[in-house]
């Protein structure tokens, strides 16, 4: 009897230590020196044409307890069904992102500043390669982070942004949403 009380409790003490370990682990993925990389993909209706497909990737540093500081870029592609040609912008920028919790799910809410270029290419530029103008973004996303492992997070976000294009277009300030989904690493 001595023997089995004396193994159960050896057994939930180290169950307890496992346990109390896997939390400083899991928590530290928002600390302050930690690195994290992502990836996102967005899917929404266009600022100019018809619908838009979208992927960027990102990498920060934790600056302080869940406030992450980093750069991003993309690329991103409009088009319609009904509207010959496309419309594809490369931009990238500085972004910081403040986590609201540090649990397995906890909701961030982030604010960027991108800057590039898009072309529109169409079959009426008779052969060339496309008109490129400059272009800049203000956004801001709110979204909810998912702990899958200790190193894995799901991202799921919805983005609003005022794109700014080249005065060329006579287009100013448009703000569009699009909802995304994206997978980061922490470390």
């Amino acid at each position: 009897m001595k023997t089995t009380t004396l193994f159960l409790f050896l057994i939930c003490s180290c169950q307890a230590i496992a346990q109390s370990t896997n939390l400083k682990t899991a928590t530290r993925t928002l600390q302050k020196k930690t690195r994290t990389v992502g990836i996102y993909a967005n899917y929404g209706s266009s600022p100019i044409i018809g619908n838009q497909l979208g992927f960027s990737a990102y990498g920060g540093y934790f600056i302080a307890n869940k406030l992450l500081l980093g750069l991003n870029g993309g690329y991103a592609t409009d088009w319609s069904n009904t509207v010959e040609g496309h419309v594809s912008s490369w931009l990238t920028g500085p972004f910081i992102r403040y986590y609201l919790t540090s649990s397995r799910v906890t909701p961030f809410a982030e604010a960027s500043y991108q800057f590039g270029q898009f072309m529109i290419s169409s079959p009426y530029n008779m052969g060339q390669a496309g008109i490129r103008h400059s272009a800049n973004t203000l956004s801001f996303t709110g979204g909810l982070g998912v702990r899958l492992t200790q190193v894995f997070r799901l991202e799921l976000a919805y983005n609003y942004q005022a794109d700014r294009f080249s005065p060329a277009l006579l287009v100013q300030r448009n703000w569009q949403g699009y909802p995304q989904a994206g997978l980061s690493a922490f470390f």
